[in-house]
């Protein structure tokens, strides 16, 4: 399932600004497309022409107290409510609309999120390290 599924260019949008809040007025006015997507202007504030959805929170989308999404991971191991807590910080921290508000790439791979896959990662190569070898006879 798709966090935003939009079908069109102007449903992503929405979709964006019914989780994210309002795309900032000033990136919107330095995009090309603004005027095929928004009404009005910097001055009077842009507004979307298609019609906004309800407000849906990140949590919300994710599922993090249900979960996940509808509740379709709930019992799996890995989906408990510490573990989507973690996944939300580290979602929210990549999709900020500013590129220099979003998480920088090292910070990313240092998140607590990842920090798992890096545990599995020195487990199965130390494991590989200390395999014996096996000898051709």
């Amino acid at each position: 399932m798709p966090l935003f599924d939009g079908r069109t260019e102007a449903a992503q949008l929405a979709r964006f600004e019914s989780t994210l809040g309002p795309i900032p007025a000033d990136m919107l006015a330095a995009s090309s497309k603004t005027s095929k997507f928004y009404s009005g202007g910097a001055q009077g504030g842009y507004k979307l022409k298609e019609a906004l959805l309800p407000r849906r929170s990140l949590e919300t989308v994710l599922g993090v107290t249900t979960g996940g999404p509808r509740g379709s991971r709930k019992g799996t191991a890995g989906h408990d409510v510490l573990h989507y807590q973690e996944f939300l910080d580290f979602i929210e921290k990549l999709l900020r609309y500013r590129p220099e508000e979003r998480i920088s790439c090292e910070d990313a791979l240092r998140h607590p999120f990842l920090l798992p896959l890096y545990t599995a990662e020195q487990t199965t190569g130390d494991q590989a390290k200390h395999k014996p070898q096996e000898t051709a006879t």
